[in-house]
């Protein structure tokens, strides 16, 4: 082809036209990129953003967040700008503060702050430090200052061979206790039979794990007693004997059937039938988020009773080709029509119900008094007029001036009457005397009358008094519960405890939903959605001649290839 000069204006035309609409189109994106703020995590791990848990955990905080920093050092202060930054894109309320500790001493003592990379989260009053600096930990803390109540105490109940909070073994909770620590609970143990007492804290959760031997009727009645003022519960139960708490499930209206749930999926994936599988989730807050599928070895089956008191909603429920294993395990399970019960099965429930109010309380206590009052029969008491002293006096002197009357006019008579008039006289002095006699008779018994019923009088009215005191202390006591535990009760029995072990717990949907069922316990019902993931393992690991041969290629193979391949373009438009 030959290049005439019009030919050239035109190639020299298109060059110009195409270098000035680059400009423009840098340009504009430069103008894009100063007004609008987007960024893109290409790695697999998403190590550069949040993850899916912070996100939601940010998205139900309300209210500005506060994070102070007492950083100098300006390496120190770009890692925690970078990493604040990330949280700062889903919340921008969150402000970043940074204190001088030289300027401010009374500040760093007043938090307590020991290393130069520590943050202080605050949000209405309440902080938490955070030591690390990674998302798992700002995240914890943010979860933990996020939440609507004070710490939430976790109440483990132990002596019937319950599963250990802190135990290391594949039956034991210890990594469970650990979430929740890191989520701002606070776990606590208790053996009823050393302290015989159920804390009243409105904020609290009593878990009875799984226990193996049979509770004493006396620690049955506690827990029963809590449940019925209000308090929350967590009950893992297995199958078997409910070990004692019959009169629990009884006042809960929850039926534990007899034998384990197998699942023939489970046997094909699994390598064991007695695992319940659980992938598909009843409508509830507390499951609406799951999506994987949850496992429970050796599950028990549940049942509700009609129950007046209780609003029952199951939450976990089986395959239909699920069925209870009546027979012992040790053997080939099969399905046995008319012995053993075909799915589905519920092996999860929870139970509401709500809780008088304290005005409510405190009326229904005034009928109760009134009640009483109107049963107690009124008495009327008549007192008794009593006789005047005085009275009895003038009638005494009266009494002698007629004897001493009758006994002058005796003497001016005749002599020969005189002794006549002698016994007339003591006759009336006998009659006299007896009369003043039956007249201090009948005053002493009109007295003591009078004294017997004002002393029933007296009695009565104590005893009404000290019933109603009784009844008012109780009263107060009952509508001081009742200030405590009022709203919503909330309770949760699981046919199963396995799941949240040490062995089962990072299975699927375990962690979730053992997470979700306490903060829904908790009445945290904001964070019941916020998952509790973990990231992809980032680390590579390769043997070290396989880094020998990378480390060749990249470094020396690559390169010369690059060169050789860049000579030979050269050599062939050289040929032309």
């Amino acid at each position: 082809m030959r290049v005439t000069q019009k030919t050239h204006r035109h190639i020299k035309l298109q060059n110009h036209s195409f270098i000035l609409l680059f400009l423009a189109i840098i340009g504009f994106i430069a103008a894009l990129s100063a007004r609008y703020n987007y960024e893109a995590d290409w790695t697999a791990s998403g190590r550069n953003s949040l993850t899916e848990s912070s996100q939601k955990l940010l998205k139900q905080i309300e209210g500005p967040i506060t994070i102070l920093s007492f950083a100098q050092k300006p390496g120190v202060k770009q890692e925690i700008t970078k990493l604040v930054n990330r949280y700062q894109r889903y919340k921008p309320d969150l402000k970043l503060e940074y204190v001088n500790p030289e300027l401010s001493p009374e500040k760093v003592r007043e938090l307590g702050v020991r290393f130069e990379n520590e943050l202080v989260v605050e949000k209405n009053n309440r902080q938490e430090k955070v030591e690390d600096l990674t998302e798992k930990s700002l995240t914890n803390a943010l979860n933990k200052v996020a939440r609507s109540n004070e710490e939430v105490e976790m109440i483990f109940i132990e002596g019937h061979g319950e599963r250990d909070p802190n135990g290391s073994a594949k039956f034991a909770l210890g990594n469970f206790s650990q979430q929740l620590e890191s989520k701002g609970f606070h776990i606590q143990t208790l053996n009823l039979s050393v302290d015989p007492k159920i804390p009243n804290n409105p904020n609290q959760i009593i878990v009875i794990a799984s226990p193996q031997t049979n509770f004493l009727p006396g620690e049955a009645n506690l827990i029963k007693n809590y449940v019925k003022t209000g308090g929350h519960l967590l009950w893992l139960v297995e199958p078997g004997s409910p070990h004692g708490l019959d009169s629990l499930a009884k006042s809960l209206d929850i039926k534990m059937l007899s034998g384990t749930v197998i699942d023939p999926n489970a046997q094909l994936l699994f390598g064991s039938a007695a695992l319940a599988l659980i992938s598909k989730y009843d409508n509830h807050p507390i499951t609406e988020e799951l999506s994987s599928v949850s496992i429970f070895p050796q599950a028990a089956a549940l049942e509700t009773l009609k129950s007046n008191t209780w609003q029952q909603q199951p939450i976990l429920t089986t395959l239909p080709q699920a069925w209870v294993e009546t027979s012992r395990l040790d053997r080939k399970v099969q399905y046995d029509e008319g012995k053993d019960i075909l799915g589905p099965l519920t092996i999860g429930y929870v139970l509401t119900r709500e809780l008088e109010s304290s005005e409510s309380k405190t009326d229904s206590i005034k009928e109760e008094k009134e009640e009483v009052e109107t049963s107690t029969p009124a008495l009327k008491f008549e007192k008794a007029s009593p006789i005047p002293e005085g009275k009895i006096v003038e009638d005494e002197k009266a009494s002698e001036a007629d004897q001493e009357l009758e006994s002058t006019e005796s003497s001016l008579k005749d002599d020969t009457v005189g002794e006549t008039t002698s016994i007339q006289e003591d006759s009336q002095e006998i009659a006299n005397a007896t009369s003043n006699e039956e007249m201090q008779e009948s005053i002493e018994a009109t007295v003591t009358q009078n004294d017997s019923e004002n002393l029933e009088q007296i009695t009565e009215e104590d005893d009404i008094e000290e019933n109603q005191d009784e009844l008012d202390s109780s009263g107060t006591k009952e509508s001081d519960q009742e200030v405590i535990r009022n709203g919503q009760q909330r309770i949760a029995v699981i046919g199963d405890g396995d799941f949240i072990s040490n062995a089962y717990l990072g299975n699927g949907s375990n962690l979730d939903l053992a997470l979700n069922l306490v903060n829904w316990l908790a009445h945290e019902d904001k964070l019941i959605s916020v998952p509790a993931r973990t990231r992809v393992d980032s680390t590579l690991e390769i043997s070290p001649m396989t880094s020998w041969l990378m480390g060749l290629g990249f470094l020396f193979i690559l390169p010369v290839m690059l060169l050789i391949s860049g000579l030979l373009i050269w050599w062939r438009r050289r040929q032309y």
